[in-house]
């Protein structure tokens, strides 16, 4: 199972080095992946690595971007692309994803995309409907890149309310997922030491994108204790 810890804009230098200093009491596991802001992700060299975002050009004029071969030259391997904040508040869409993706790939960089669905979606019952379409613009692209990508599910409606979406619930979604397209599924949204048990023991589950649990150092300590 995979493991990306989303730092999201969390930490100063002084307060990921005091995280850091306590990571290194334990050994490091390529499963664990750490997505810190950009400018931290020096000071976690040798871990496991992801951007939380990535350049949807190569290098050049672009001021304020981070290129994919800038990010590779720092150890990232992968790099999250469509989560659900840049597209509420940078109102990013598909057709920014699709060039971020390739960026990646070409930089030797593997996308974790991510899906979900609204709550008025949810509530509607128009999750898999929502989902299929976020999906859809993968398949324009060669079947040899596409299946380069991870897809992390992350229902909206759950990131950061502490309302995760129950196990069978979720196994149902994972199925449906799995028959549209047959890359690792991640899930994320809300999750916690307690549910993070329950949700280890779906089938078809690949791995997790976690975000507040991430910044708590003793919980991902126990995370690597346990992975």
């Amino acid at each position: 199972m995979r493991y990306v810890l989303n730092f999201k804009s969390n930490f100063t230098k002084e307060s990921i080095l005091a995280y850091k200093e306590a990571l290194e009491k334990h050994p490091k596991k390529d499963n664990v992946i750490f997505a810190p802001p950009f400018c931290f992700l020096p000071l976690l060299e040798g871990y496991s690595l992801a951007s939380q975002d990535i350049s949807r050009y190569q290098e050049g004029a672009y001021t304020g971007e981070v290129s994919g071969n800038a990010l590779k030259s720092l150890g990232v391997r992968y790099a999250i692309i469509g989560h659900s904040e840049r597209r509420k508040y940078l109102k990013e869409d598909e057709v920014v994803f699709a060039k971020k993706i390739e960026q990646a790939i070409a930089s030797g960089i593997t996308p974790i995309y991510c899906i979900g669905e609204t709550k008025e979606e949810h509530d509607s019952g128009r999750t898999l409907e929502a989902l299929e379409g976020q999906l859809s613009f993968l398949f324009t692209f060669p079947q040899e890149m596409w299946k380069k990508v991870i897809v992390a599910y992350e229902p909206i409606w759950a990131i950061g309310t502490g309302k995760a979406i129950t196990p069978n619930e979720l196994e149902k979604i994972i199925a449906f997922l799995k028959e549209k397209i047959e890359v690792p599924l991640l899930y994320g949204g809300s999750i916690n030491s307690s549910n993070l048990e329950q949700f280890k023991t779906l089938p078809h589950l690949d791995g997790f994108l976690i975000g507040g649990m991430s910044l708590k150092i003793e919980e991902v300590l126990s995370l690597l204790q346990e992975s």
